[in-house]
């Protein structure tokens, strides 16, 4: 059966009658656009920027916003140079067309034919889509924008913005080739290039020429938008950026026909799915804090864009709050965020946009997020370690598009150093690669009988979602926290997890499995640094972990194995990097109990519980019984 043919059955088994009634609709406004991009004049616009308000306006129209750029001389040289990062490879721009069109991942050339007719999907001859759809989200173009306002940079700045932005229209007649594909890229296009020329737009040396690209870009991007919107089982994080691509058309340009209709419509979906996909607590649906950030900052930029206009305020500002509350809890405190779930390593507008609002003093030694379902341990004082976590659902129904198998999983950081880690997203186009980086045995938990904890139909498509509940939290001196999963209930098999951790730097983790039957059960640890493997104790190389299993029959450490799959890491998309993973495995009858010591950054680590610790085991072994 072939990729295509699987991706649509899977698809039709989570369909209602309505989404099929849309689908049906959706491949009619395909065949008009298709019209519309042979004869180019059908969607032709007045040529005349000056009767647009943007364009003609003398002084920058969109809100200010907070900007993170230090422009040293090396990021300067690349951007002025014309490199930009694509996923963990190189673009570099040319005044050829081909550099939009050709893939920075395989090489190949993306055909410039109809959208529609273009295969994008998993085993296609071309490469990742992902991948060379990322230059041509336009951001570099608000990256040259902030240079150019240094006078220093202004002149070759301003001149490439130019060139660049002329280049991709020119490249991409309206509906034709890849960059067409989806939506969301368009609507991030749109939103990247509104932004970048109004911070330049007293710069322009070529007024005429740039206004009637960011005329030619909005206008044929809103109208597609419109028409593909991510509805029903596809309503995601795409259908956020639609929405918000929809609003900024629809305000800065009201002179195009549809300008009423783009803004209502925009502000209606993006309220609605924004309510849905963050939750009374701030955290995301997804369980994705990267595309959790990604939304946040979009309905904060339309938020700001309506308000702006003193148009009626229909987002919900108390959610954004807690959303970005959620995002400066759980984000390390030089602000990189824990890789949870699916990242593409994309972003709303700019890499440099500024996301946090918070202040180190502001930080809690624990917080919990009871609708999300993480639980966040601090250390004392500076709060320079922080461990997440994760006992919350699967993900956003019906798909789970973006939801790894990580049920009860922990990360581990110190300081600057992430010692236990998720290995990340890797790929969405290597098939073997995205089922194992998005699988149980790719997070710190433990699986069953070689079991994900849900099943996996599709690389953006789960079945079986587990139920993952908070049993117990106590404070004071040891924090311990119970949570459960049922995620091996096809089996017959529930996970308990335990943890009793002091703050000071010795954390205990106890994983109980109570059911039937006689299972393999192993228990896996991620190290974000490079450990030894000695009688029954990983021990980093340079002592800023050390590790101990109790319960197991045997451990096993993997460092960049490819059979069986273990021991990597991606922290970008696009890019594996060899680490060090710990299975600690045991086979037999249930009930059967792991446990974990793990103490930070000791020279004569202490491996095995004192008494006090022993008692607050047993306090957690009382709470599985009473629940």
């Amino acid at each position: 059966m072939s990729v295509d043919v699987a991706w649509y059955i899977n698809r039709l088994r989570i369909m209602d009658g309505r989404e099929l009634i849309h689908r049906v609709r959706e491949r009619a406004n395909l065949r008009e656009l298709e019209k519309s991009q042979r004869h180019p004049a059908v969607a032709a616009i007045n040529p005349n920027h000056d009767a647009f308000a943007f364009c003609a306006s003398p002084k920058p129209v969109l809100p200010r916003l907070e900007w993170n750029l230090a422009a040293n001389e090396a990021l300067a040289n690349d951007l002025l140079e014309g490199r930009w990062p694509a996923l963990g490879y190189a673009w570099q721009f040319s005044d050829s067309s081909n550099c939009w069109h050709r893939a920075p991942d395989t090489g190949a050339v993306w055909p410039s034919v109809y959208f529609g007719r273009i295969p994008y999907r998993h085993g296609n001859p071309f490469g990742d889509a992902r991948v060379v759809w990322e230059p041509s989200r336009l951001q570099q173009l608000v990256s040259l924008a902030l240079l150019g306002a240094r006078q220093k940079y202004r002149e070759p700045a301003v001149d490439l913005f130019e060139r660049q932005l002329a280049s991709w229209v020119n490249a991409n007649p309206p509906y034709t080739g890849i960059h067409y594909v989806s939506a969301m890229e368009c609507a991030l296009r749109l939103i990247a290039v509104c932004h970048a020329v109004d911070l330049l737009r007293n710069c322009l040396a070529d007024r005429r020429a740039t206004w009637r690209c960011v005329i030619a870009i909005v206008a044929s991007h809103a109208r597609l938008i419109h028409r593909r919107l991510s509805l029903h089982s596809s309503a995601s994080n795409h259908t956020i950026a639609e929405g918000a691509g929809l609003i900024y058309a629809g305000v800065l340009f009201p002179e195009l026909e549809y300008a009423r209709e783009w803004r209502d419509v925009g502000t209606a979906i993006l309220d609605a799915e924004y309510r849905r996909q963050v939750l009374p607590d701030g955290g995301g649906t997804e369980q994705a804090p990267a595309y959790l950030q990604l939304i946040t900052a979009l309905a904060m930029l339309a938020q700001r864009l309506l308000e702006s206009h003193s148009l009626h305020d229909a987002m919900n500002i108390d959610r954004i709050d807690r959303s970005r509350h959620f995002l400066d809890e759980i984000r390390a405190p030089g602000g990189a965020l824990p890789t949870l779930g699916d990242s593409d390593s994309g972003c709303a507008l700019s890499p440099f946009l500024r996301h946090s609002r918070r202040r180190i003093r502001e930080l809690r030694p624990r917080a919990l997020f009871p609708n999300s379902g993480y639980t966040i341990l601090r250390s004392r004082g500076n709060y320079a370690r922080r461990i997440v976590f994760d006992h919350g659902p699967l993900g956003m129904s019906p798909m789970y598009q973006h939801a790894h198998a990580d049920a009860l999983a922990i990360t581990l950081r110190q300081a600057d150093a992430d010692l236990l880690i998720d290995p990340g997203t890797y790929s969405y186009s290597d098939l073997e690669w995205r089922s194992y980086f998005r699988s149980t045995r790719a997070h710190n938990t433990v699986t069953v009988d070689d079991r994900d904890q849900a099943l996996q139909t599709a690389p953006f498509i789960w079945r079986h979602p587990f139920a993952c509940k908070l049993v117990r939290y106590q404070g004071g001196d040891h924090a311990l926290v119970l949570a459960m999963h049922h995620g091996y209930r096809r089996v017959g098999v529930t996970h308990w997890r335990g943890l009793v951790y002091d703050h000071d730097g010795r954390l205990i983790v106890w994983d109980y499995l109570t059911g039937r039957g006689t299972h393999r059960v192993s228990l896996w640890w991620h190290l974000g640094v490079d450990a030894t493997l000695t009688d029954g104790t990983a021990r980093a190389n340079d002592t800023a972990l050390s590790l101990r299993v109790t319960g197991a029959t045997r451990l096993t450490r993997y460092r960049g194995s490819t059979d069986p799959i273990a021991g990597w890491q991606s922290s970008t998309y696009g890019v594996k990097t060899p680490a060090t993973t710990i299975e600690a495995a045991s086979e037999g009858t249930l009930p059967r109990e792991f446990r974990t010591v793990i103490e930070i950054g000791a020279d004569r680590p202490r491996l095995e519980p004192n008494a006090r610790e022993v008692e607050h085991l047993a306090t957690l072994r009382s709470w599985v019984d009473e629940a």
